[in-house]
């Protein structure tokens, strides 16, 4: 509430613009989100962004963590082949990666076991512990098969300096046996490049501005 240099209100001031531009069916967004994926190696052709949504929480939550975990933002979008694809943004800024548990961990254990995506030893420390970054996994798989979507893209966006990021993330994917869809990482820096070739003139103040704020 009171730092506005905190990650929920960068969220917001990056991903509202591009809510109101997906709404507007604006082409841009989907070219943003292309070329995103395509920074993350993903070989996925998108044909439109259906949806930007920021602090989401699927419900109803039973099905789901049965908690209050949330996506920072949250991408759905459809493929030139007919694919529901998803991305789930944790998104960060000089905050680190939460590492409460849920409060439901029987619910989270239960779910990632029905996954089959993680390695025994992952599956045993999600029995002890589940922070945040395997929460948001959690949450995007479960949203995956309940809404059938067929590409799942798990992503982390954080100042490039951030070691301890890539370390949660590298720890995190040592979790996972090797079918598994790994949990990806972007910088805010590279993010704000992308969305600087790519939107019209009239958004340039936008962006700036953003990036004055932030990064620079």
């Amino acid at each position: 509430m009171n730092n506005m240099l905190s990650s929920m209100p960068m969220c917001f001031n990056m991903f509202v613009p591009l809510k109101m531009a997906a709404e507007r069916n604006e082409p841009f967004v989907t070219r943003i989100f292309q070329t995103i994926l395509r920074e993350i190696n993903l070989s996925v052709v998108i044909k439109r962004i259906c949806r930007i949504e920021i602090e989401y929480v699927p419900i109803p939550r039973s099905d789901y963590l049965n908690d209050k975990t949330a996506f920072d933002a949250f991408v759905e979008f459809l493929t030139v082949e007919g694919k529901k694809g998803c991305i789930g943004i944790e998104v960060k800024y000089t905050d680190a990666l939460g590492r409460n548990n849920p409060k439901d961990m029987d619910r989270s254990y239960d779910i990632a076991n029905q996954l089959e995506c993680f390695t025994l030893s992952g599956l045993r420390s999600i029995k002890s512990t589940c922070p945040q970054i395997v929460r948001n996994y959690l949450l995007l798989q479960q949203w995956k098969r309940i809404n059938y979507a067929q590409i799942p893209v798990p992503l982390v966006v954080a100042l490039s300096v951030d070691k301890d990021v890539d370390y949660d993330i590298s720890q995190f994917n040592n979790m996972l046996n090797d079918s598994a869809d790994k949990m990806k990482r972007l910088s805010w820096e590279r993010i704000i490049e992308i969305i600087q070739t790519e939107i019209p003139s009239y958004y340039k103040t936008w962006i700036s501005d953003f990036n004055k704020r932030y990064i620079i």
